[in-house]
């Protein structure tokens, strides 16, 4: 007789989408619990910004027919990929590590989080040629044979990029709290920023992603709606840990169930 763990196939890769607004906590939140739970982290808004910055250090009009092409070019010609390190002395309790990202080799981790980019990256990020490329970059990474699961966060996993993740989450908070959360950020670096124009800025990039033809903002319909304005971020993450524990353990177990009838049936065939 097959031993218990030689008739239980491998279960699938277990991907969790998050999605929300910008600042809502999306990055932060995923990159926290793909560490907890040992999984991928991608963040999809990195990748839009990365093609933003080449275009903005190329110096292209953004709004011409020439400069839309030229910055079609750059997203079919660009290599993006992710990786993750552990720096000395990280912030948070289970020193989660940080997601950095290459930009043909480079890291762009901190150049790809300024203003000039965040102003710019919403029309990037609404020009469809380039969803198209990003789409298939994503769903690559999240279908990647040698991990056991991913945590994807952006505007539209749940609903275009992974609309098959077994977990969906969207979060959501105060368009003052999250201006503030991206006011902390930015003067890490810049000291000159102003709260007023980030929160002008953030309420133009939420009309941008409600309103955009291709793949807009949307709440998938089986998401998991998490209002981050009051949480603090180990609750989000406890949260979302405890709901994928569950439904992997569910998963495990109508697995194990569907072996031992596929080893009866077998069985009864002799």
């Amino acid at each position: 007789m097959a031993s218990r763990a030689a008739i239980l196939p491998k279960l699938s890769i277990f991907k969790i989408a998050i999605d929300g607004p910008a600042a809502s906590g999306k990055s932060t939140t995923s990159r926290y619990v793909a560490h907890r739970l040992g999984f991928m982290h991608i963040d999809s808004g990195a990748m839009y910004r990365a093609i933003t910055l080449k275009a903005l250090r190329q110096n292209i009009k953004f709004e011409s027919h020439n400069g839309i092409s030229h910055i079609i070019n750059l997203a079919h010609n660009s290599s993006i990929q992710f990786a993750t390190t552990k720096p000395i002395g990280s912030s948070g309790g289970d020193n989660a590590p940080q997601t950095m990202v290459y930009l043909d080799d480079e890291d762009v981790s901190a150049d790809i989080r300024t203003m000039d980019v965040t102003r710019n990256v919403s029309f990037v990020a609404a020009i469809p040629e380039i969803r198209k490329v990003m789409l298939a970059k994503q769903r690559g990474y999240a279908n990647s044979t040698n991990i056991d699961g991913v945590v994807m966060d952006g505007r539209d996993i749940g609903t275009v990029v992974l609309p098959d993740a077994q977990l969906k989450i969207f979060l959501t908070a105060n368009a003052n709290v999250r201006a503030m959360r991206r006011y902390e950020q930015l003067k890490l670096k810049d000291k000159k920023v102003v709260f007023e124009e980030i929160l002008r800025d953030l309420e133009k990039r939420d009309k941008a992603d409600l309103e955009r033809k291709v793949s807009p903002l949307r709440k998938a319909i089986d998401a998991v709606v998490l209002d981050t304005t009051t949480l603090t971020l180990n609750e989000i993450v406890g949260k979302i840990i405890e709901m994928t524990n569950k439904l992997r353990n569910n998963a495990a177990q109508l697995s194990e169930v569907n072996s031992q009838l596929n080893e009866l049936t077998k069985r009864t065939e002799i």
